[in-house]
């Protein structure tokens, strides 16, 4: 799932480049982050930990994924470090965002009957 998400905005950043290129002005689609902050930094924290995105076929770093969210989501997470300290200290739920994911695909798989 993760390396999905990093994929579907690395095709969103290809496609912005190529509209760009073409000198007609970009149809941008505004992208919103309806999650918390910790929830944004549990995802890109996740995704670096796993290995879920490569960039020219290298794992991408927490860095790299960090920006390339902020890029896409309008959003800064200057706090980033802050927020993922904070994640380490949890104590009822470890992982309430993955929890809440997990929540809805089981709630999906449910719904349809399988």
């Amino acid at each position: 799932m993760y390396a999905a998400i990093g994929r579907a905005m690395g095709a969103y950043e290809r496609r912005l480049k190529e509209e760009r290129g073409r000198g007609g002005g970009p149809q941008v689609d505004r992208w919103e982050w309806k999650e918390t902050r910790s929830a944004a930094v549990d995802l890109i924290k996740a995704m670096a930990e796993a290995g879920s995105v490569d960039i020219n076929g290298v794992p991408a770093t927490t860095m790299q994924l960090r920006t390339a969210f902020e890029r896409q989501f309008g959003m800064e997470l200057n706090d980033f470090d802050n927020l993922l300290y904070a994640t380490d200290t949890r104590k009822i739920d470890e992982t309430p965002y993955f929890s809440k994911l997990a929540r809805a695909l089981k709630g999906r798989k449910e719904r349809l009957g399988k």
